[in-house]
């Protein structure tokens, strides 16, 4: 217990102004004492005590100091998770509306507040529960862009030590989940109808499509800071991969076509230009600036993202666009090489044997009209890129990256041709309808009341 504490304990609010006094020039060790009252300005002894992490202080200041709307801000910044509960309860806040600009306090929690020890994430989860406790509202939208649950998943600075602060952000995942919080708003669905402009929205981050799409979208960002760290990718990519597990428990739809932000900002764009997919749209766009993980792919191919769904991508690239999610994988990266984005030495082809791995898996969850309408796709758009490589005069390694001397690009081209130009069987076309009935999901498939052989027919396909 500190000094304040006993002060606080014995009811003396004059010492507790005095020792909070001390321990701010303590803390701030300046030379010279700074002003702690300004004339007709609210005292700052209530964000002092919440700064010095004593409820005891604050609840004593709270009797007497009208201004316990700093109290509540300071208190979310500083991630104090007991002054933030007696805040609420005996703060009496008339004019919630004031507090943070009208912001939900989930938003700003995960959004602004002091995030950086594993005991502040530790409070994060504490004082999400105590907001929920004091019935704050998980589906809150306004102003734009503060959607408690997509600002959460927005969350990136756990990125470099994700194995011990991931556990965190689940839990709080969780108990946003089991509140209610819906992840299929779609925010720019929001934002659009209502003409927000940009400068009403809220600070921070950009709106979202659905929780899917939020989590994969932030997906790069959070291995930016260790993506030489294979170790600390992998903890990363298991955090994501449990994020979309809790999602899927509580009704998230994967297959949602919503709209998403390109990873890599090119001036060939228009501003604030948003492509058009589903998740599956969304995570292999993301091959331009980061790995695609395996298991995650799966995860989503087989609870509920419809891989035949068209979206439309715009490359990097004058008058070239994709609709089929199965080409962005190749093709955004072939863009972003072109213009010079990502560098990749001369001698390293940009795909790898992953990348065909992940391509041949989606042509599995593909129908043959499909296939034949991506194939053309296919071809059309490597036949552009080449035009326009050879225009800017490129060089040769990028006419190479683009043809049949590149290993990858021929196997993909031959998983083209041998899934289309030969009719498929009349079991393999029958299994893809029951995928199709059973809404694109795993679960589905195996709640069907047939014979466990003929469920093994279907799923030989997939």
């Amino acid at each position: 217990m500190t000094p304040v504490d006993l002060a606080a304990l014995f009811s003396h609010p004059a010492s507790v102004r005095i020792l909070l006094d001390f321990w701010q020039v303590q803390t701030k060790n300046q030379n010279r004492r700074l002003s702690t009252r300004h004339d007709n300005s609210p005292s700052p002894y209530l964000s002092l005590a919440c700064k010095a992490n004593s409820p005891l202080a604050l609840r004593i200041l709270l009797m007497e100091d009208p201004d316990k709307k700093e109290a509540l801000e300071c208190a979310l910044k500083m991630s104090a998770p007991e002054c933030v509960d007696i805040v609420l309860r005996d703060g009496n806040i008339e004019d919630m509306g004031k507090v943070f600009q009208g912001m939900n306090l989930f938003h700003v929690l995960y959004s602004y507040s002091s995030c950086m020890t594993l005991k502040q994430y530790e409070a994060m989860v504490e004082i999400t529960s105590i907001l929920l406790r004091h019935r704050q509202d998980v589906n809150s939208v306004r102003p734009s862009r503060t959607f408690p649950l997509y600002s959460l998943l927005s969350h990136h600075g756990a990125g470099c030590s994700m194995a011990q602060k991931g556990p965190f952000l689940l839990a709080a995942l969780l108990l946003l989940l089991k509140a209610g919080a819906d992840p299929n708003v779609d925010e720019v669905l929001i934002e659009g109808k209502l003409r927000d402009a940009e400068h009403n929205t809220a600070f921070g981050r950009g709106p979202y499509s659905s929780a899917g799409h939020c989590i994969i979208s932030n997906f790069h960002l959070l291995k930016a800071n260790a993506f030489e760290d294979h170790l600390v990718t992998d903890h990363v990519d298991n955090y994501c991969y449990k994020c979309i597990e809790l999602l899927l428990r509580h009704g998230a739809d994967l297959g949602y076509l919503g709209k998403f932000r390109p990873c890599l900002e090119s001036l060939l764009l228009p501003p604030n230009y948003y492509h058009s997919g589903t998740v599956l749209h969304s995570l292999l766009s993301t091959r331009s600036v980061s790995f695609i993980n395996y298991p995650i792919l799966r995860l989503i191919l087989h609870y509920g993202v419809d891989a035949d769904t068209k979206g439309s991508c715009c490359l990097p690239l004058p008058s070239i666009k994709v609709v089929y999610a199965i080409n962005v994988l190749p093709l955004s990266l072939w863009g972003v090489l072109i213009l010079g984005q990502v560098q990749v030495s001369h001698n390293q082809l940009s795909l790898s044997k992953v990348d065909l791995k992940h391509f041949l898996y989606i042509m599995k969850f593909m129908s043959q009209r499909d296939l034949v309408l991506a194939h053309k796709e296919f071809i059309s758009a490597v036949a552009a890129m080449k035009s326009y490589v050879e225009a800017e005069d490129q060089k040769d390694w990028l006419n190479t990256e683009l043809s049949e001397a590149n290993p990858v690009m021929a196997e993909m081209l031959r998983g083209y041709e041998a899934a289309t130009q030969v009719p498929w069987s009349l079991q393999r076309c029958c299994s893809h309808r029951v995928w199709v009935a059973c809404r694109h999901h795993m679960g589905n498939i195996y709640s069907l009341d047939i014979p466990n052989p003929l469920r093994r027919v279907i799923l030989s396909f997939f």
